[in-house]
């Protein structure tokens, strides 16, 4: 289906992929993997064709591509018209049926045409993958220059899923869904026909849709048949192989430069000893497989507190006089983690805001101990929170001050090493990623030493390693933790506790996630 051939790229005058081949066959899905920046999104715009790059790109002739577009032209069109008017042939094909100088042969062709590419089922088939993506039917009829940018990026993935293809590039198809839409999505493109080439650091998308793995580590790509799980254990057992075959060589040539050292003056064995010279030099040494920059989270320890953390009574929780959460009773003790599930809309970031102390309840009461101390991270406070002139360094020292600690530049380092951003300490934040970015919202609200972190969608800017690190850092934390994320890993591997945001409620949820996954395919 797909062959690349000595193929390189660079992007901003860095080298992303240095002369590699790959063959990813026809009707594979395909995940490509690597920590953020080995060039996945480049590779992608090079066989859609909007990247440069030298080599060889080989595709099946009349191959219809469909990406996900990241713009949309007309922002007073309806998320439902969007999508519909994204098939350019049948809006083309519909527009010149209106002519009135058509021939009776081009009106029949024009039929035909449109039989064939389904015109006809259009609004039935949009209908279905918004709705599956989240939207109701008012949504659905809004402009959508009335809808939030999360929003506006699912109707991007719903033209994409609704135009026919052949190759279907999803690059993080999931950064926007909740977890909801994320099940709709998983089980849609299991039944997708055609090949799928999909970015994603969705470790449990990956294994429960990828075929092959493409892994990008080093300037280099690699395929591996299976799903992510399958490929981690591949790439293990094929990295202790090559340490074997290394170690084996590293022995081999220490007896050889022991021989000659040994003999190669002596004149019966000069011979011999000029042989194992010839060896030694023909001897390649084994390269073990790309190591990937080690990354890190690292929690401080919280001092002590006495349970209960917080309790909210009887409580109601929205904006002005729209009351969002009714009825709210709540209870968190110390060093227990919570995930609260529910739909986007519903309510689960208004909750958070309500335990973090930032949204105050229109009714009841919210005890918190007096001692608790809390960390708070949504996706909307990384542009508050963070002045893009200053440096990573600068921002810690500053917070530093204000906490009235020690503000030394070596004290700073140290705390940003233990959020894995050292080396970009001294870059301004206007130039540094999403994902540093993400880390050092957590190394600025952990300098607090936190008894309680709050955490809104703290994944979407983290690569798999990011999130297992994140993964390792809750399990190792000694306080509590109340966590909003559409990451089935992350829940499975963090949660002590589930609790279910769903029509102006939020309560227990005492089935596991599978459970939940199950109840959410059956509607």
């Amino acid at each position: 289906m797909i062959t690349l051939h000595k193929l390189s790229i660079g992007f901003a005058n860095m080298p992303l992929l240095d002369n590699v081949d790959l063959f990813v066959p026809q009707g594979a899905k395909c995940g490509f993997v690597g920590q953020n920046g080995t060039g996945k999104t480049t590779l992608f715009n090079a066989i859609s064709g909007t990247q440069d790059y030298s080599g060889d790109i080989e595709l099946p002739r009349n191959c219809k591509i469909v990406a996900i577009e990241q713009n949309m032209d007309d922002m007073s069109l309806t998320p439902l018209e969007s999508v519909i008017n994204s098939d350019k042939e049948r809006t083309s094909l519909l527009k010149e049926l209106e002519s009135e100088n058509l021939s009776p042969d081009r009106m029949g062709d024009i039929y035909d045409r449109l039989l064939a590419i389904d015109a006809y089922t259009a609004e039935g088939r949009a209908t279905e993958i918004l709705k599956g993506l989240g939207f109701d039917e008012d949504m659905m009829l809004q402009p959508l220059s009335s809808l939030s940018g999360g929003w506006q990026k699912r109707v991007c993935l719903a033209s994409a899923l609704f135009l026919p293809s052949d190759l279907l590039l999803l690059d993080e198809p999931t950064n926007h869904l909740d977890l909801e839409s994320s099940v709709w999505l998983l089980n849609y493109l299991k039944n997708y026909g055609r090949t799928i080439l999909l970015i994603s650091h969705d470790r449990d998308f990956l294994d429960n849709l990828c075929t092959h793995i493409v892994h990008l580590s080093g300037r280099k790509l690699n395929i591996y048949k299976g799903n992510y799980t399958s490929f981690e254990r591949q790439r293990a057992e094929k990295q202790e192989l090559l340490a074997k075959n290394k170690e084996k060589i590293a022995e081999k040539r220490k007896h050889l430069l022991d021989f000659i050292n040994r003999f190669k003056y002596k004149a019966t064995k000069a011979k011999q000893a000029q042989s194992r010279i010839k060896m030694l030099a023909k001897m390649q040494d084994v390269a073990l497989l790309p190591k990937d920059a080690e990354t890190s989270f690292e929690f401080p320890a919280p001092k002590e507190i006495a349970p209960p953390l917080l309790k909210v009574s009887k409580a109601n929780a929205g904006y002005g006089e729209k009351v969002v959460l009714w009825n709210l009773n709540l209870l968190l003790n110390p060093d227990e983690t919570v995930v609260i599930l529910g739909k986007n809309g519903n309510g689960k970031s208004t909750l958070a805001k309500v335990l973090a102390d930032k949204l105050p309840v229109m009714q009841g009461e919210v005890y918190r101990s007096n001692k608790l101390e809390i960390g708070y991270f949504a996706q909307n406070l990384l542009e508050d929170s963070i002045n893009k002139q200053d440096t990573p360094l600068e921002h810690v020292m500053d917070r530093m001050r204000q906490l009235g600690k020690s503000a030394l530049p070596k004290d700073a380092m140290a705390h940003l090493a233990k959020f894995g951003i050292v080396s970009c300490a001294d870059t301004v934040c206007g130039k540094i990623s999403g994902g540093q970015a993400t880390r050092l919202m957590f190394a600025l609200i952990c300098l607090s030493n936190p008894n309680l972190l709050i955490l809104d969608e703290p994944t979407n800017h983290l690569d798999i390693d990011g999130k297992d690190a994140l993964i390792e850092a809750i399990n190792n934390y000694e306080g509590a933790v109340i966590l909003i994320t559409h990451d089935f890993h992350l829940v499975e591997m963090t949660a002590d506790r589930l609790w279910l945001v769903d029509k102006n409620h939020c309560t227990p949820y005492n089935d596991d996630i599978e459970e939940y996954k199950r109840f959410l395919l059956e509607g």
